[in-house]
């Protein structure tokens, strides 16, 4: 099983009691006896992504663009635009994609590119709330 690495959302911790608790994912199933799965989500779809913030399992970013750039520089130093501070680990990092994400070397330019490119799945009813 290999995960994202997103960022605890504190914030959201402290207001549901949750501080200093982790958040084990498929493993907080009393079903699953995985411990491959520990910090793995479900992927929902990306069909109206551009208006269905906050973003990941935890609500942790607020912009597409936030996202797509984690996922574009997670492991290369890169800069998480909401809070000026370079990215940080996720609590179960060690089984973390980083065959497939986290260093994609793409440009700025790429990145917005991505992004309009994933407004495109945006039901026609919804467009009118698309950040331009």
């Amino acid at each position: 099983m290999i995960t994202l690495g997103v960022l605890i959302n504190t914030a959201l911790r402290t207001a549901n009691g949750q501080a200093g608790n982790l958040d084990p994912g498929l493993f907080g199933n009393t079903a699953v006896n995985d411990e491959d799965v520990k910090g793995a989500f479900k992927v929902s779809s990306l069909r109206n992504i551009a208006v269905t913030s906050p973003y990941m399992h935890n609500g942790k970013f607020k912009d597409l663009d936030t996202v797509v750039h984690f996922y574009n520089t997670r492991d290369t130093g890169g800069i998480n635009p909401e809070t000026g501070a370079t990215w940080e680990l996720g609590e179960f990092h060690s089984g973390r994609n980083t065959d497939q994400l986290g260093d994609l070397g793409l440009s700025f330019d790429e990145e917005k590119d991505l992004i309009s490119f994933l407004k495109t799945f945006t039901d026609k009813r919804y467009e009118g709330l698309i950040d331009k």
